[in-house]
């Protein structure tokens, strides 16, 4: 008898529990209408050129384009490389092959220069205030030569310099229509580059190596989501195409948060009439965390954007472009924040400052809410009350202060940067309001 109760008792809640637990957390799990994951893969393929080259580095920047490519057949002439994967010999030697419509990688090493415990790390020495060529950095490395070793005992591989250089054939980077020729002035005779590292691993010589046996073929590219430390120094030598930073020999500046320059022409096209965004703007769709994030920093790539044509003096395009990335990213799905000060800036550029306006007031709302609530966390319990009162967040225990400092710096930073920026465009009566609010705050919490 209570063997069958409990069969029933068991049975009941393998039934009732997933129901219930389905009820109460499907807000935070539903994925239907949600195609953004496919629909940014194609967005990173589609930045690149035809039969490009296109470096990722995590999970959610090279399985979906895998995805794409394999399953819906998007863009099969680019060859998508994982660094995180090119330091493995299998993995080197399948890039060596051809992958549908896609050439094999461009490399001067055999397959035993690559193989497990060759090359897999090199370190640095800078003994050189001179610019190495790439192509002797690399014959050093690959040489038999016992002095390329640092350590003869322990066979450990060095460059004796941080600094490389590629000569450049301007006439040639323009038959291949990299650059456009009313711009050979500013394609550099020489790219010069430092590797501010202590060594670099096969996955970076591998990097080096495609660049200097590519000889300017095929268009390379970086996806914007890897990180800086894997950009091999290069990215002066950057210009975002949408969701892809491109390999060129042209000095270019980046912006105060991402890198390099902008193809203005790429990018426009790209960002304005290629690119798809998964229903991301739909208020039905649920967007998590990992989307909310990557479509905070699409605001980031549509302001390069937008700077660049206002730099170019095409206004028409630049303020279509910022309603564009109002369209797509609507803070109601995803609250501005740090990365949308650039976008406000240019829409003050763009005289639009009711927007520009609307914008700074949402992000002052919930910065002066953070901060009030760094203040209420909860404090070390060896301090007096009045202690607690006067210090603030300081008073909170060592590790818990440590947690938080960050956020509470970058709340203040905004806060100096809303006031800044209101004076400068002449908002007065919008300053005057910033600096009624804040200014209590940034004169106790930067003590």
């Amino acid at each position: 008898k209570n063997t069958a109760t409990a069969a029933a008792v068991t049975a009941t809640c393998l039934l009732v529990v997933p129901g219930i637990m389905a009820a109460e957390n499907w807000n935070d799990h539903d994925r239907s209408g949600r195609y953004t994951a496919r629909d940014l893969a194609c967005d990173y393929l589609n930045s690149c050129e035809k039969n490009g080259i296109l470096f990722t580095n995590g999970d959610n920047d090279t399985f979906p384009l895998w995805y794409a490519q394999e399953v819906e057949g998007v863009r099969q002439d680019v060859r998508v490389v994982n660094l995180s994967y090119l330091s493995a010999e299998w993995y080197i030697s399948q890039m060596c092959m051809k992958a549908y419509e896609s050439d094999a990688i461009p490399t001067t090493f055999k397959p035993a220069e690559y193989a497990q415990g060759k090359n897999d790390v090199v370190y640095l020495v800078d003994r050189s205030k001179e610019f190495v060529p790439l192509a002797d950095a690399i014959a050093f490395i690959k040489s038999n030569d016992p002095r390329k070793y640092n350590n003869i005992a322990q066979q450990q591989n060095y460059l004796p310099t941080t600094r490389l250089s590629l000569k450049i054939n301007p006439d040639e980077i323009i038959a291949r229509g990299i650059i456009d020729s009313s711009k050979k002035a500013q394609i550099v005779p020489e790219m010069r580059w430092q590797l501010k590292r202590q060594y670099i691993t096969k996955s970076d010589l591998m990097i080096l190596d495609m660049l200097l046996a590519n000889q300017w073929k095929r268009p390379m590219y970086f996806a914007v989501t890897v990180s800086r430390e894997n950009y091999q120094g290069l990215d002066n030598y950057f210009v975002n195409c949408g969701l892809a930073y491109r390999i060129v020999p042209v000095i270019s500046g980046g912006s105060e948060i991402s890198s390099g320059g902008v193809d203005t022409k790429a990018m426009y096209d790209n960002m304005m009439n290629k690119f798809k965004w998964g229903n991301a703007a739909d208020p039905h769709v649920y967007l998590d965390e990992n989307n909310i994030r990557m479509f905070s920093n699409l605001r980031i790539y549509f302001s390069d954007l937008i700077s660049a044509l206002i730099q170019e003096g095409k206004m028409d395009s630049a303020r279509k472009a910022a309603n564009r990335c109002l369209e797509i990213v609507p803070s109601e799905k995803v609250p501005h924040n740090y990365f949308t000060i650039p976008l406000i800036r240019n829409l003050y550029q763009l005289n639009e400052t009711e927007k520009a306006d609307s914008m700074i007031k949402q992000i002052a709302a919930s910065t002066l809410q953070d901060i009030s609530y760094a203040q209420k966390i909860p404090y070390a319990f060896n301090t007096s009350s009045n202690t607690r009162k006067r210090m603030g967040y300081k008073a909170v225990m060592g590790d818990q202060q440590a947690g938080i400092q960050g956020e509470i710096q970058l709340d203040l930073y905004i806060a100096n940067e809303l006031i800044r920026m209101t004076d400068y465009y002449g908002r007065s009566n919008l300053n005057k309001e910033l600096q009624q609010k804040f200014m209590p705050y940034l004169g106790t919490m930067q003590q």
